[in-house]
C-alpha cells in the first residue's frame, strides 16, 4: 500500500487555497497543474523542478503571491488540516471582533454628530424666532 502524499496550496489566483491528493510518481505534474495554466514550458517545467525540490528539502515552498505545502502520510496530512482550519477560525474571530468594533466606533460617531445637532439647534433656535419675527 502507498502511502498517502497531499500539496496544500494558496495562491493569489483562483482557486487561492486548495488540495490536491498525489504520490511520488504524480508530484511533479501535481505542482505544475497547481502553479501553471496551460501546459509544460522549459521555463515552467524548471521552475516546478525548484518548488519540488524545495518541498523534498523542508515540506513548503514559500513564493512571492503564496505557499505550497507537501505532507506525506494520513497523520502530518490531518495535522496539517487541523492547524489550518484552527488558523482559519482564529482569523474569523479576530475579523468579527474588527468589525464589531468598527460598528461600535461608527456607532459613536454617530451619537457625537446627533449630540452636536441638538446643541446647534438649541443654540440657533432663539435666533432663529427672532430672525423670523423681525422679517414677518
Amino acid at each position: 500500500m502507498t502511502e498517502s502524499w497531499a500539496l496544500f496550496f494558496d495562491t493569489d489566483d483562483e482557486p487561492h487555497f486548495g488540495v490536491e491528493l498525489c504520490d511520488e510518481g504524480s508530484l511533479l505534474a501535481t505542482v505544475h497543474k497547481v502553479m501553471f495554466t496551460g501546459e509544460p514550458t522549459e521555463d515552467t517545467k524548471r521552475e516546478t523542478a525548484e518548488y519540488v525540490a524545495g518541498l523534498y528539502a523542508d515540506g513548503d515552498f514559500i513564493f512571492e503571491d503564496g505557499w505550497i505545502a507537501l505532507r506525506k502520510g494520513v497523520g502530518p496530512i490531518v495535522e496539517f488540516i487541523m492547524a489550518k482550519a484552527k488558523d482559519i477560525a482564529e482569523d474569523r474571530v479576530y475579523e468579527d471582533s474588527e468589525r464589531a468594533r468598527q460598528h461600535k466606533r461608527a456607532d459613536d460617531a454617530e451619537a457625537a454628530l446627533s449630540k452636536l445637532r441638538a446643541t446647534l439647534r438649541e443654540l440657533l433656535a432663539p435666533q432663529a424666532t427672532a430672525i423670523l419675527a423681525a422679517t414677518v
